[in-house]
Formats: C-alpha cells, sequence, structure tokens
C-alpha cells in the first residue's frame, strides 16, 4: 500500500511532526522514505545560489539522518523547477504510493494567498496526500507532538460517491494491517435537502444507514476489531470537524471530490476545508483524472 513514500522537505516547520506521521505509517507497512526538496529558482541568483543550497542541503541531511535512526530506508534528492508538477511525476517514476507534507496552521487557514506545498499539493495532488499539521511557531520549547499514533483511530467520512469508494478501498488495506479504532460517518448535507427533500429524509436515513453497517461489517472482516458508524443531519464539513474533536481521532481520511459536497465558498470542496481546518492528519485520495490512464 503505503511501503514507499514520498515526503516533501521545508525548512519552515518542525520536522518532528512528520516524523510522527511517518512512525505511525510505520506500523502500517512504510518502509522506504524519498525525502524530496524543491528549490525555488528566484532564490538561486549567482550570488547566493551556493549559500542557498547549503542550507537546505544541511537541513536535508540532518532530516535524513533522523528517518534512518528510526529504520527507515531514506534516500533524498533536490529539484529545481515546477513544484506540484514535478512531485506528481517524481512520485510516479520512483513508485511511491503516498505524498506526505507538513500544513502549519498559519499557511493552512491562509492557503488561498500563501501558495506554500501543502496548498499546491492540495489542489493538483494525483497521488494520495497526507497532509500532517504542524503549529505555527518554530520554537523547539513550543513543541507539543499528538498524544495518539495515526494508527489509532481513523474517521472516514463519506458521501458514497465513486472517489468515496475509491478511499475505503484504501481504508479496507489500512484496516487489514491492524489500526485500531474505524469510524464510518455520512452527514445527510442540510442544505440540499431542506426544505424540498425533507419528505424523503426518512428513506435516506434508512438506506444510508445500511450502507454505513455494512462498510463497517466488511471493515470488521478486514481486521479492524472496533468499528463504529455515525449518520448525521447538518452540515458536512461542521459535522466531521465536530466529531474528529469529540470522539478524538487521530487521523481523517477522504476522497478529495464527492457527489455534492461542494463549500460555499470557492477554494474547494469539503475535504479541502478538511483539510485546511483539522488538528490532525489528512489523508485525500485523489479522484481518477485522465493523466491517470
Amino acid at each position: 500500500m503505503f511501503e514507499k513514500v514520498l515526503v516533501i522537505s521545508e525548512l519552515h516547520y518542525h520536522f518532528d511532526y512528520v516524523l510522527h506521521g511517518l512512525l505511525g505509517l510505520k506500523k502500517l507497512g512504510t518502509r522506504s522514505v524519498l525525502l524530496v526538496q524543491c528549490l525555488n529558482p528566484q532564490e538561486l541568483n549567482d550570488t547566493v545560489s551556493t549559500f542557498v543550497t547549503g542550507i537546505y542541503k544541511e537541513h536535508l541531511d540532518a532530516q535524513e539522518q533522523r528517518l534512518t535512526e528510526h529504520g527507515f530506508s531514506v534516500t533524498t534528492r533536490q529539484m529545481i523547477g515546477v513544484f506540484r508538477d514535478s512531485i506528481n511525476q517524481l512520485a510516479r517514476d520512483e513508485r511511491c504510493g503516498l505524498v506526505i507534507v507538513g500544513a502549519p496552521e498559519r499557511s493552512m487557514l491562509g492557503s488561498l494567498f500563501d501558495g506554500g506545498a501543502a496548498y499546491h499539493m492540495m489542489h493538483g495532488s494525483l497521488i494520495p496526500l497526507l497532509l500532517v499539521r504542524t503549529p505555527p511557531s518554530m520554537d523547539p520549547h513550543e513543541l507539543k507532538l499528538p498524544d495518539g499514533s495515526l494508527s489509532d483511530h481513523l474517521l472516514f467520512p463519506t458521501d458514497f460517491s465513486d472517489n468515496a469508494a475509491r478511499a475505503f478501498d484504501i481504508v479496507r488495506q489500512i484496516a487489514a494491517k491492524g489500526i485500531r479504532k474505524l469510524t464510518v460517518l455520512h452527514v445527510q448535507d442540510k442544505a440540499k435537502i431542506d426544505p424540498h427533500l425533507l419528505g424523503q429524509l426518512e428513506a435516506f436515513n434508512q438506506k444510508d444507514t445500511a450502507r454505513l453497517e455494512e462498510m463497517a461489517e466488511i471493515l470488521r472482516q478486514d481486521g479492524c476489531p472496533d468499528v463504529s458508524t455515525l449518520l448525521l443531519y447538518g452540515s458536512p464539513t461542521s459535522e466531521i470537524l465536530r466529531v474528529m474533536h469529540e470522539l478524538q481521532a487521530t487521523a481523517v481520511i477522504m476522497g478529495s471530490q464527492g457527489r455534492g459536497w461542494i463549500r460555499e465558498i470557492y477554494l474547494g470542496n469539503v475535504s479541502h476545508s478538511i483539510a485546511r481546518h483539522a488538528s490532525v492528519p489528512v489523508l485525500l485520495i485523489p479522484s481518477p483524472r485522465e493523466e491517470d490512464s
């Protein structure tokens, strides 16, 4: 599944948080890491090029050493050029099943404007993407890693779309690897139902409850001992975030496009809203595109 992953190395976040996420993935089978830095050509003029690349290389080497100390097989790469397209192509060429990037809180909340790695990959990754939340401060005294592992409690919101089914295939593989707890969630979108379809809500609930229970039973058979389901009514984004906090989920997995979960703001769909505001890692499974064929 995610035996080999590509990790985007950046200077502006605590690498400890990405490492913490990788250790959770290690429990699920991750063994090999391709650690990549994408250098900005604008920083590499003749005067400062050697100085800048030297700083980045020291940073890259330190991260490689830490990963190696934790038992990962690591290769590194420095790249110059178009960020998102370069990462997508490299991940495919190197057969990486997952791209991992740190998502600083300030960056994700302002991602419409800052153009950081998390923003670029969230809006164009062709490979499953894990966004790891990192704190806004680089002060080592403020370092506070999450209490739980990524593999402790996975929240899977679904809208029963084709891409949610694709994400469910990944959830099944994770269940077979030994995840401790899974919660499968569907939110009946109030904005789509009220008022014209309210009379059909009970029928919708019966149908979707059966769907959720069928998925839960499959996950139990796949090997997860603790699977629960939730069917709610309201705003998908708000309800997913609320459940995430109340159930203390340690990660969220979603398809990155869905049947009808389009956010009021123009930046993106519900999965992107969750990725921007979630306090835990978010694994986005992209929908198939023409480039995938």
